[in-house]
């Protein structure tokens, strides 16, 4: 049977809320206030845009960490499997693959 360990009650949604804070809200609010940031510009050079993209994996890729704490902690299923989806979804789509890279480049105007 399924025994979950003593820890106060408002520690589960907590990490629930802080997976989606760190997955899908901070990551908004970092790429707009870049975007913001170089609304007026004609190009964004590579160190500026290393930077965005660093702070933006950084932050996306708390997420995961949550869902270790989750599955330490042994939360109830929902909030498990809700951070545990919010953790893949972190991973899956700021994954700096090359075809993002790409978009990112273009959408930003990056000169080398």
């Amino acid at each position: 049977m399924f025994v979950s360990p003593p820890y106060p009650e408002v520690i589960v949604p907590l990490v629930f809320i802080f997976s989606v804070v760190f997955a899908v809200a901070l990551p908004i609010l970092c790429r707009s206030l870049f975007a913001n940031k170089m609304r007026g510009r004609q190009y964004t050079s590579a160190g500026e845009w290393l930077r965005f993209e660093r702070i933006l994996l950084c932050v996306a890729m708390v997420t995961p960490f949550f869902a270790l704490a989750a599955h330490i902690l042994r939360l109830p299923r929902f909030h498990y499997a809700g951070t545990a989806i919010m953790a893949l979804y972190a991973v899956y789509y700021y994954y700096p693959s090359k075809r993002r890279i790409a978009f990112d480049k273009r959408i930003f105007r990056v000169r080398e």
